[in-house]
């Protein structure tokens, strides 16, 4: 095999040192499901030059403080080149989207629950969206401000990747047409999960 078989070629870091493929030789890695996400926000036209990976968001975690939490793929509002010389706070304010990627679904509650929420929530102002991607899952998340019990409280919204803005434009939600949709990765996992579903609910069906 030549190397560009092997190797993956990133839109933003060039040739990189990692394969498309597992050791098993069937599953795609972590490393080009990223890939596969920064394409689909160049096709949105977030400029390349304004898009980072495995990026650091919340520090000092832990009781000893040496934790740190880190996005896969952040976006700013100015390119890397103009905040590399900002302090860690200043830098936050400019994202505009940070993104968690998983290789398959098997590690989706953990991945939202446990990075891209706390993430979202770290980062300053209401305008930061968040994606989490996957072979079968593709969520864009928004933050609401809601009024309760005399309080203000941040809500994390979900909704369909494909209302994600193009670069430049407001995030407004809107119904799903056929037209906009993106062809799945995994279908044979999408499938495995729809006949799961049906088995479960024929199971329960059952007892009612």
């Amino acid at each position: 095999m030549n190397q560009k078989s092997v190797f993956l070629h990133c839109p933003i870091r060039g040739q990189l040192n990692a394969s498309t493929l597992a050791k098993d030789g069937l599953t795609i890695t972590e490393e080009a499901r990223r890939i596969e996400f920064i394409k689909f926000l160049i096709r949105r036209h977030y400029p390349p030059s304004y898009i980072d990976v495995e990026t650091i968001v919340i520090k000092n975690l832990g009781e000893s403080g040496r934790n740190k939490l880190r996005c896969d793929v952040i976006v700013y509002n100015i390119p890397l080149d103009a905040i590399q010389h900002l302090p860690f706070e200043d830098k936050l304010k400019k994202a505009i989207i940070v993104a968690e990627i998983k290789r398959d679904a098997a590690k989706k509650q953990s991945g939202i629950a446990c990075q891209l929420e706390p993430a979202m929530r770290q980062l300053p102002g209401m305008r930061v969206m968040g994606v989490y991607y996957d072979d079968i899952t593709r969520i864009l998340y928004v933050k609401r401000l809601l009024q309760k019990e005399g309080g203000e409280f941040i809500e994390i919204i979900p909704d369909s990747l494909e209302n994600l803005p193009r670069y430049g434009t407001k995030y407004e939600a809107q119904p799903i047409t056929t037209d906009k949709l993106s062809p799945p990765n995994n279908l044979v996992s999408i499938l495995y999960s729809v006949a799961n579903i049906e088995a479960v609910a024929k199971y329960i069906g059952k007892f009612t």
